[in-house]
Parts: structure tokens; sequence; C-alpha cells
């Protein structure tokens, strides 16, 4: 068997490792601050959301096949490809459990005040998130 990389291979190889790096960081990147402090539109992260599970599947995979094929053709040393998993894993944790455990959701049992009650609690210049669906509006210390 030829253990040398071809045409394909070494394009191949980049190509996943773009993959599975983008779609990784990608998620830790617009789940965390730094992508609202970026002002990262609003819908990606609804999208990134709505479909996170794809979003990891697809950076696993391609870093399962980059660990299949840096075995047969040896393109990377070891380190590059433990650094390269280590960002996958550790984006898709800090994506998928991390914000979730630090940043529960309270939908379910938030307490909802008057805006005369809110006044008192809030100070002046204090930033709130403001949502409207159907003529409901609510308002979200930050």
């Amino acid at each position: 068997m030829n253990n040398k990389p071809n045409k394909i291979t070494s394009p191949l190889f980049i190509f996943l490792t773009i993959i599975a790096l983008l779609f990784s960081v990608y998620g830790a990147v617009i789940m965390t601050e730094t992508g609202q402090a970026n002002n990262v539109n609003r819908s990606w992260v609804i999208f990134y959301y709505q479909y996170n599970w794809l979003f990891a599947l697809i950076s696993l995979l391609s870093l399962a096949i980059l660990i299949g094929l840096n075995e047969q053709y040896k393109l990377w040393k070891k380190s590059f490809l433990v650094l390269c998993s280590f960002i996958v894993v550790g984006g898709l944790l800090v994506a998928n459990l991390m914000v979730p455990m630090m940043f529960p959701d309270r939908q379910h049992d938030a307490l909802y005040i008057s805006i005369s009650e809110a006044d008192k609690l809030l100070k002046e210049k204090e930033r709130i998130y403001a949502v409207a669906i159907n003529g409901d509006a609510v308002a979200y210390p930050r």
C-alpha cells in the first residue's frame, strides 16, 4: 500500500482541518460574550443553537477522518493533530456544555415584575435585552 499523499489527499486534509476547526470555534465564539460583543447577527446565533448537534457531528466526523488520514499518510506531526483535536473538542465543549451551565435559561421559572418595580431595582444606565413577540414585550437585565 502506498503511504504517500496524492493530489487529493493533501487538499482533502486541509479542507477537513478547516471544517473541523471552523465549526467548533464558530460555536464557541457566537455562543459566548465574544460573539455578543462583536454584534454577531442574531439569526446566526439562532441557527447555530437550533442545529448545534449537526455542527458538532460534522466537526467530530471531520476530526475522525483527519486522524485516520494522518495515521495512514503522516501528514502532520502528532503534536499538531493533538492541538487540532484539543481546539475542536474544546470549542464544542464551550459552545454546547459550558455556555448552558454558566448561563442557564430561566424561561420556565423566571420572575416577572412590573415596570415600576423594575425601575426601583435597575440602575439608570443598566443594559437590558428587550423582546417583543406578538405584542407582548419583556425586558431582561443583562
